[in-house]
């Protein structure tokens, strides 16, 4: 077992110092640092934008692999294909999407400085803090009931369209879709001048008297004036607030942003992102449109198995599985796979082909031949998430 050096992404979304469970759980492995920069992921993977290294020495962590084999399951293909992060987000991400593996393909070929790798992304987020976020459409009715709100922006749609939501199945009509897309199209046109009426006319009123979703709109404003984010966020997308342990997973095409709060998120080795809203940096609009999956659901949470001594987050993907390990765990379970664990809380020793002490902060690559190592030595507060690739359990 070797514990790892991962490293800081300190994008400005971020939450700024101590305020960042990232910062903190830097701070207490490491308290030579700067200290007044956003830290936003803590990456704990094999990825050329952020590869962790072994501790002490440095060395690259895909370096060692291709080295070491046997820290690799026989169903693993040479490396690590999961990308394993803490987040603390500060205030909103993008509203993106992430490629299909074939998408993926295709934008990597034609546009490689945007979609940097040629491969999907599904990833799941593991609430750690009360997480807020934007994910999937609403369903038809309340999408609907929020633009007849909205005078300013019906008047520049369609308004059969919009009464049609939800009545068609066919994609190629699909009045969400068509309203959806109008909206986005008026990205740099209609729609700046449309959100800036509509907030004057909001700021006029009562706090009391605001909807949920009308005070999403000034509070998304403040950030990205006039973004187009603003109303496709709100009026759109599902807004709901995750509550530790609880978890989404987002599967290609659809749309979300992280708004607020700290995460575990695991996904496949990729950093491809199709941008919409909500961010100065490149919105791939005629990528997503083309793109999106138009399924009006509701909040969907995914959920976990309970396996007594610890929790089993396992969606249906290749790349990935998190397991999370508290004071109730007794092994760390026997998964046939490479895996990293993170330590959000607490401390632990692990009886295995050597013996680990891991506190707060400290990350540790686990190899495959470990065969179900006792832990012990648990705190109360001790809380760990581990990553690996499932199709090898035992």
């Amino acid at each position: 077992m070797q514990k790892l050096i991962c490293p800081i992404q300190h994008y400005l979304w971020g939450k700024e110092g101590d305020s960042s469970l990232v910062s903190q759980l830097k701070k207490a492995v490491n308290d030579q640092y700067e200290n007044n920069l956003p830290f936003a992921e803590l990456w704990m993977g094999t990825h050329p934008n952020g590869p962790a290294r072994l501790h002490p020495h440095g060395q690259l962590l895909t370096d060692y692999l291709a080295n070491n084999s046997l820290f690799l399951g026989k169903h693993e293909k040479g490396g690590l294909e999961f990308l394993f992060k803490v987040l603390s987000v500060g205030k909103p991400l993008s509203i993106q999407a992430h490629p299909t593996k074939e998408q993926a393909i295709v934008l990597h070929r034609i546009k490689p400085n945007e979609y940097p790798d040629d491969n999907h992304k599904p990833e799941m987020a593991i609430a750690l803090t009360d997480f807020e976020l934007l994910c999937g459409f609403k369903l038809a009715e309340d999408i609907k009931t929020t633009l007849f709100r909205l005078p300013e922006l019906l008047e520049a749609l369609d308004v059969v369209q919009v009464n049609s939501i939800g009545k068609f199945e066919n994609p190629d009509v699909d009045p969400l879709k068509k309203v959806f897309c109008a909206v986005l199209e008026g990205h740099s046109t209609t729609m700046p001048a449309i959100i800036r009426r509509i907030c004057d006319r909001l700021n006029g009123e009562e706090v009391a008297s605001l909807t949920d979703t009308e005070k999403l709109i000034l509070r998304l404003d403040k950030l990205y004036p006039g973004d187009v984010g603003v109303l496709i966020g709100a009026t759109f997308l599902n807004h709901f607030t995750l509550k530790q342990g609880e978890s989404v997973f987002l599967g290609p095409n659809v749309p979300h942003a992280y708004l607020d709060g700290d995460c575990i998120e695991c996904m496949a080795c990729s950093d491809n992102t199709i941008r919409a809203g909500l961010t100065p940096k490149y919105k791939d609009i005629e990528t997503l449109k083309a793109n999106l999956h138009y399924d009006m659901t509701g909040p969907i949470k995914f959920a976990p198995e309970d396996k007594k001594d610890h929790i089993l987050y396992k969606p249906r993907v290749k790349e990935f599985a998190v397991i999370k390990y508290d004071k109730n765990a007794k092994v760390l379970n026997n998964v046939g796979a490479a895996s990293i664990l993170v330590v959000i809380g607490g401390s632990a020793t692990i009886m295995g082909s050597t013996e680990v002490t891991l506190s707060r902060g400290e990350v540790l690559l686990a190899p495959a031949t470990e065969s179900s190592p006792k832990i012990t030595d648990i705190s109360d507060d001790f809380l760990c998430y581990r990553a690996y690739k499932p199709g090898n359990e035992n």
